[in-house]
């Protein structure tokens, strides 16, 4: 049987902005408002490469909440209405692994043994999501996402 959670491409842009990030969040991101400059592109291209990534599939987030806020933000400022399909693997997760006191991202990787980047970057949160989501299927047989799950 084929792995249904293979990673598969990859997508990663930085957006080019005139905010200056904290000191506080390029600690926490690793990110620099230098890399902003040099490395990053314009929200109307980073928006269009990300909806051409995308497609018509669902974007799985955990805890979504904070990462559709970002990209509401993101639409509204161009004028683009936000149509994305958004699935919280939080609850997912919360009925995955109730005996956990805790469900964020870094919990999780934490209680479960699983290797988890400190920085907050988006790519490596999608491998650490990868995994969980892993997890999680066969820890419930292949029901994830069931009733019985």
């Amino acid at each position: 049987m084929r792995d249904s959670f293979t990673a598969g491409e990859r997508f990663s842009t930085l957006v080019a902005t005139d905010v200056q990030l904290s000191a506080q969040i390029e600690r926490i991101t690793g990110i620099t408002n230098r890399d902003l400059k040099s490395g990053g592109v314009p929200l109307t291209e980073a928006i269009a490469q990300f909806r051409s990534f995308v497609g018509g599939l669902p974007v799985l987030c955990h805890n979504a909440g904070f990462d559709q806020a970002f990209l509401e933000r993101a639409f509204k400022k161009l004028g683009q209405t936000y149509d994305l399909r958004i699935c919280d693997t939080l609850e997912l997760f919360r009925c995955t692994w109730p005996e956990l006191p805790k469900h964020g991202l870094r919990d999780l990787c934490r209680d479960l043994s699983i290797g988890c980047a400190a920085s907050h970057r988006a790519l490596d949160d999608c491998g650490a999501l990868l995994e969980l989501i892993r997890r999680a299927t066969e820890k419930s047989g292949g029901r994830v996402g069931t009733a019985n799950a």
